[in-house]
């Protein structure tokens, strides 16, 4: 909902909520249509060796090389659903030029002279940790007393360690990465 008149939400008319329960399920079953026309036969994957990891709304290709002809064919598959890419979040990343790909909130790389894969927390997910762990100690919550902060923080610490507990990835086998 978006802030409006009277009734405080103008409905949209296309769409899933943004952070709603509903959106990644209908992000998948919208996008399945991407899965079947990347992986059928004479599909990039077929074509050019190309990978694709998904996640809800999320995607990455991986390619030993991705030029137009791979630019073209994404585009045309997520124009055939009714979609745009985000112009914004969308590169072209050489993980072994150096660059870094941040998916999912992690900052992921290749080590130096190396198939091996660094996979850590991206910063932007630190800054959220660090933000959220001050807005719990600071003076205006005092009045929780240290039994009710630490009752308070430990659940967060606990979470953001379970979800980047895969700290750094050794080394992943995949003809992505040779």
């Amino acid at each position: 909902m978006e802030p409006g008149n009277p009734r405080q939400g103008k409905k949209k008319i296309c769409g899933t909520p943004q952070g709603g329960v509903i959106s990644p399920l209908l992000a998948n079953f919208a996008l399945n249509k991407l899965d079947v026309a990347w992986y059928r036969p004479g599909g990039p994957f077929e074509k050019y060796n190309a990978r694709l990891v998904k996640y809800a709304d999320d995607f990455v290709i991986m390619a030993r090389y991705i030029g137009n002809p791979i630019k073209n064919e994404v585009e045309n598959i997520i124009s055939s659903l009714g979609l745009t890419l985000n112009e914004k979040k969308t590169s072209v990343i050489n993980l072994k030029g150096g660059d870094a790909l941040n998916f999912l909130g992690y900052d992921i790389r290749l080590r130096k002279n190396s198939s091996h894969v660094l996979l850590r927390p991206a910063s932007k997910a630190c800054s959220r940790l660090r933000a959220r762990v001050r807005e719990i100690i600071s003076r205006e919550r005092l009045y929780h007393g240290i039994d009710g902060i630490i009752a308070e923080i430990n659940p967060v610490l606990r979470g953001w360690k379970q979800y980047f507990r895969m700290g750094n990835v050794n080394h992943i086998s995949g003809s992505w990465i040779t």
